[in-house]
């Protein structure tokens, strides 16, 4: 199959890319997709920029094609650039052309051109605890004055009333609470990239590139030197498939391989942008316990859910808000606009449970109600999570509830807080140690003061009822990590 890629449209702070396909497209409704960065002027970035982006999105598309792929584009890409966006799509049936002479490139026109106040640090926003607890980092290491956020506008479906709601409920919520509460900057952006997938596409939607080179006109505009995603070391387990080979989930977003997109940046771009997973330490109970016992005032900002109104913070029954009502009992906090008894009585989450206790499910794993979809957290969370319901002290809960919503409370209780698995609340030095010595050594300070740092993976670790084990430092690396660039070479 030949693609040819059209020069990208410039138009003031939104670009365009298109491109046209030998075959039809299996996996996009469109061969077209969109960015626009809020007062950004985009003339000023050079063309082999937004190559970059365009590569680093529609790479892993491409190799999804069951046979030889040629990407013909109007000007030379730099080999960089090719090299590793291919690698780190496995993209070995898929070829690029042309290739330029020269590995790497300038990402400006001219001189660069910065917005009036530079900030060192950026955040990639999405307003939950995971987040929040990232900024708060980010503004006590670097001061709040040195911070941005970075927030996509990016609906999954092309629907202009989806996107208005999407835009108002992230200023109103998210962006303009921040910016009162923290003193940051903030850094709009939209993108429809993700509303062009047909369902046969969902699983070549991108992961974090999305943001970490979706938004790099954003991140060499601010001045960024460093910017940080947010995902917690459980989701990063290591599983043995039947043949015996190891696999490494969430590759993609382990340590070893931001490190080397890191390299890559400042070899290609010659801009020294670290990309970094700073909450990597902190899974879901840990980041909520640091939050209320070091930023308090963060828990009444925290927008759990995707889901509510413009005006609301919380939906009451999709997993995001069960975890986030659970973690608040079991670190007896609340905040004023979450309805906790209504919670207990209405929430669909909560129904479910109470039909799966009166089906005569019996306790098993751990004294526990073993793991199943109706839990409210993945199959790797379901230690974390009993010992979150385990928690909660229904002899002194934060707030009163009413009868029914305590009955169902007490039930959900039996069902999974039969046994505390107290080396949850533990931060893996390791997770610290994979920050890099001086950003590691900095947060480990902070979270010392609230909790305690172990030279192991916190136990028990299971995906459901299944034991699974974790390798955060792998001992290969990436294959982009391989590059002749990323190793210091022929630069």
């Amino acid at each position: 199959m030949d693609v040819w890629v059209e020069k990208p449209l410039i138009e003031g702070d939104s670009v365009t890319f298109q491109w046209t396909q030998s075959e039809a497209n299996h996996f996009q409704r469109e061969n077209s997709f969109s960015f626009r960065y809020e007062g950004l002027q985009l003339e000023v970035f050079s063309i082999e920029l937004f190559y970059e982006i365009f590569l680093a999105l529609q790479l892993r598309v491409f190799s999804a094609y069951h046979e030889a792929v040629t990407v013909h584009f109007p000007t030379p890409v730099p080999a960089f650039t090719a090299a590793f966006w291919s690698a780190y799509h496995n993209s070995e049936r898929v070829m690029v052309t042309p290739i330029s002479e020269f590995g790497g490139y300038r990402p400006w026109v001219g001189e660069p051109v910065l917005v009036t106040q530079p900030r060192k640090a950026a955040v990639f926003f999405g307003g939950g605890k995971d987040s929040t607890l990232a900024t708060c980092l980010f503004s006590e290491i670097y001061g709040a004055n040195d911070v941005v956020l970075i927030q996509f506008v990016g609906p999954l479906r092309n629907d202009p009333k989806l996107t208005r709601y999407l835009e108002e409920r992230q200023e109103r919520l998210m962006l303009k609470p921040a910016t009162e509460q923290f003193g940051v900057a903030t850094q709009r952006g939209w993108t429809n990239y993700q509303a062009i997938f047909r369902e046969e596409g969902y699983a070549l939607r991108p992961h974090l590139e999305l943001y970490t080179v979706g938004a790099l006109p954003t991140l060499l505009a601010w001045g960024v030197e460093i910017s940080t995603f947010t995902a917690n070391w459980t989701i990063m387990s290591t599983e043995r498939r039947r043949t015996g080979k190891w696999v490494y989930r969430y590759a993609p977003s382990r340590p070893t391989a931001l490190v080397a997109q890191s390299k890559h940046y400042r070899a290609t771009l010659g801009v020294p942008i670290t990309v970094t997973n700073v909450v990597l330490p902190f899974h879901g109970l840990a980041a909520h316990l640091l939050l209320t016992k070091r930023y308090p005032k963060t828990i009444d900002q925290i927008v759990p859910c995707t889901l509510a109104g413009v005006d609301r913070r919380s939906c009451y029954h999709c997993i995001k808000c069960v975890l986030f009502a659970l973690s608040c009992f079991a670190t007896k906090t609340t905040t004023p606009d979450f309805d906790f008894d209504y919670f207990w009585r209405e929430s669909k989450f909560v129904k479910r449970s109470m039909e799966l206790a009166e089906s005569g499910v019996e306790n098993s794993m751990f004294g526990n109600v073993p793991w199943s979809r109706a839990f409210f957290i993945g199959s790797r969370g379901y230690i974390m999570g009993c010992h979150i319901v385990a928690r909660i002290d229904l002899s002194n809960l934060p707030i009163e509830l009413t009868v029914d919503a305590l009955a169902n409370l007490t039930t959900f209780h039996a069902m999974y807080g039969n046994t505390l698995f107290p080396d949850q609340e533990a931060i893996p030095r390791i997770a610290l140690d994979l920050l890099g010595e001086e950003l590691g050594n900095r947060i480990g300070i902070i979270a010392s003061q609230h909790m305690e740092i172990v030279d192991r993976i916190p136990q028990p670790t299971f995906s459901g009822s299944t034991p699974i084990e974790y390798s955060l430092d792998e001992p290969r690396e990436p294959r982009v990590a391989m590059l002749e660039h990323i190793r210091g070479r022929n630069i």
